[in-house]
């Protein structure tokens, strides 16, 4: 194909005209891309979102299209798949370094494989490393954060800092040996005034302290104790601040100063499904952001770069997540009660073993449980990804005064996980306890509870500070996710999987009521005893309904029998799958409610014959005596635990 030099010269000429609108215009102008907690989520979720090579289709898209870009992560990079259980950051070091982020700071989870690991990965690190509040002196990270960075663009100045959480209750103390810190709220204020005194024209706090959460301080209570702090660049809540949103009770993105201005809080929820973008006018100070999503349009644009990265560590990956272990038919969602309920159960399970005696409780943390399970075959990754912490089950004792100090801590949290036999019930706008039982009696002060929880809390972690006077009897010598793994496949061929314990309230509600226990089949019982006395009185002649027009034939009497079947088959359809996922085995092949139905049925069976016997005959005969006498082994059949 043939161009004259007129259409070259006029189509360079267009290119440099639209490159100097574009500079023009842009030179006033800063972008600033960001994400946070995005928890090692390397590739797309279950639900297809996310993924780093889409992020990087909308990072190079962002960059190419505006001239002044940076790109900032607010921490928790880390914990969350496989890649960081097998890899301990390296994979999410070497993706972030081809990003091209130009800040980062940490989250509670860099801490995770503790300091020396996370001082191996930070120091090949290409972005800036920030932290204003912690003091790193003499630890293994020391000498590789600055407090702040300073950053020119135009002919303004743009000032960072990072703020990071009290690691106290929430980071395992061996894990942040020789770390000291600072209060965040005194630390943002006084850097941002040094920040602004030494020529900066705005000063942005990237943070990994949540969004308006408790215990702590938070972004909202940064904003509003601020001065000179103009944007919020947050992490740790994972929330997903959309200033598209204008529906009432979503989280707002402006929040007042201690002087009435403005400061833009943002943050993009969790696992990199959203990238978030924040555009500055700098001559107004303008603030404008939006999440973008990250999803399967960016499919047909994704260039190999990242891909080669990910590569050679995927084989391992994707041979833990192929090998089958067992299979559900129920999905359990990360975030659901369902979930929660299920491993509290399992730990209580589990505790008791561990200690050889019965355990009177088990506690969970929902911040334990890192991933969904989806319905079909379960493989060994997907446990490790849902609980990936290197967490023991513990077994200690604790007094009951302890024990209701820390359920309140956890009504505080809005809800933690408990095993099925505790109820609490607490006011969500006081966070008061207004009762707390287990196995249907309140809970002594003064008594000695046995726990089943795991190391993390035990420790007083998650701010579960009462759990630490517990005295710890048993410790699992494997992590739960093994013991989880070991546990399904020793039972898949067993038992089949039963559906997942429900919440019967609102979900910030701390209890977890099993109605399956309450009712226990008991109201089949009931319905079977009524049917069963209305079919022995017409049969011994007591009360003679066809005189008092009640009944006028044998016909309804069938219809009895009939209706007690329904029963019967409505109970082993409905609350057998219902026993907490075949948790209350007896040791043998069924558990006790299946047990109760076999018990039942067999009584229908009895009393199926018996009414036959009685049609046969007028005139009491033996057939009636043998009746009767299978009526009572029927009636004590019902009745057996």
């Amino acid at each position: 194909m043939r161009f004259n030099k007129l259409t070259i010269i006029s189509a360079v000429a267009g290119l440099c005209l639209a490159t100097a609108c574009r500079d023009g215009q842009d030179s006033d102008h800063l972008v600033i891309l960001h994400t946070n907690d995005t928890h090692s989520a390397i590739e797309p979720d279950r639900h297809d979102l996310g993924g780093v090579a889409r992020r990087k289709v909308l990072i190079d898209s962002v960059r190419g299209e505006h001239k002044n870009v940076m790109l900032i992560d607010a921490g928790d990079a880390v914990q969350g798949s496989l890649y960081y259980t097998l890899f301990g950051g390296e994979v999410e070091r070497k993706v972030m370094n081809a990003l091209g982020y130009d800040i980062q700071i940490l989250g509670n989870h860099e801490f995770d494989k503790g300091m020396e690991q996370l001082a191996k990965e930070w120091k090949q690190l290409n972005a800036n490393r920030l932290s204003t509040n912690y003091d790193f002196a003499g630890s293994a990270l020391d000498g590789m954060f600055v407090p702040a960075v300073m950053r020119k663009v135009g002919d303004k100045t743009i000032g960072f800092i990072g703020i990071n959480l009290d690691p106290a209750g929430i980071i395992s103390e061996e894990n942040y040996k020789g770390v000291k810190y600072i209060d965040g709220i005194k630390a943002a204020n006084e850097e941002a005034a040094r920040l602004k005194a030494e020529g900066a024209d705005m000063v942005i706090a990237v943070t990994h302290i949540g969004y308006d959460n408790e215990p702590g301080y938070s972004d909202t209570d940064i904003a509003k104790a601020s001065k000179d702090i103009d944007v919020i660049i947050g992490g740790h809540s994972h929330t997903a601040i959309n200033p598209a949103d204008k529906r009432e009770g979503v989280p707002t993105w402006r929040i007042a100063n201690a002087e009435g201005d403005t400061v833009s809080v943002l943050q993009t929820g969790s696992s990199g499904v959203n990238l978030g973008e924040i555009d500055i006018d700098l001559n107004t100070k303008k603030v404008t952001a939006r999440l973008i999503p990250v999803d399967k349009r960016l499919d047909s644009r994704v260039d190999s770069s990242i891909e080669n990265i990910i590569a050679p560590y995927r084989k391992q990956v994707e041979e833990m997540r192929s090998k089958e272990i067992g299979s559900s038919p129920y999905e359990y969602e990360r975030k659901s009660s369902e979930m929660l309920n299920l491993l509290s159960d399992f730990v209580k399970i589990r505790g008791a073993e561990l200690c050889g005696k019965p355990t009177d409780l088990a506690i969970m943390n929902k911040g334990g449980i890192r991933n969904s399970l989806a319905a079909g075959p379960i493989t060994q990754g997907e446990i490790i990804d849902i609980a990936p912490f290197d967490n023991s089950i513990v077994v200690l004792d604790i007094k009951g005064s302890d024990l209701l100090e820390n359920i309140g801590i956890m009504a505080a949290q809005e809800g933690n996980g408990v095993s099925g036999n505790v109820k609490v019930l607490y006011d969500p706008n006081t966070k008061q306890i207004n009762s707390a039982t287990i196995d249907g009696k309140p809970i002594n002060p003064d008594k000695t509870y046995r726990l089943a929880t795991i190391d993390y809390l035990a420790a007083g972690n998650d701010y579960m500070e009462p759990l630490k006077r517990g005295t710890i009897l048993a410790r699992s010598p494997e992590v739960l996710y093994q013991i989880l793994i070991d546990y399904i496949c020793s039972r898949q061929a067993r038992h089949p999987p039963r559906p997942p314990r429900q919440d019967t309230a609102n979900e910030k509600f701390l209890k977890y009521i099993d109605y399956t226990l309450i009712m226990n089949g008991w109201m089949t019982v009931g319905l079977l005893v009524v049917s069963n006395i209305f079919m022995t009185f017409a049969w011994y002649g007591q009360l003679k309904l066809s005189e008092m027009k009640i009944i006028t034939s044998h016909t309804p009497l069938l219809w009895v029998i009939l209706a007690s079947w329904g029963v019967a088959l409505f109970e082993y359809c409905f609350m057998v799958p219902a026993n907490r996922y075949g948790f209350l085995d007896n040791g043998g092949a069924f558990s006790l409610l299946q047990l109760k139905v076999i018990q039942e049925v067999i009584s229908l069976l009895i009393f199926t014959v018996f009414t036959i016997l009685f049609f046969r005959g007028e005139a009491l005969h033996w057939n009636h005596f043998l009746a009767f006498c299978l009526l009572i082994i029927a009636v004590y059949l019902v009745f057996m635990e």
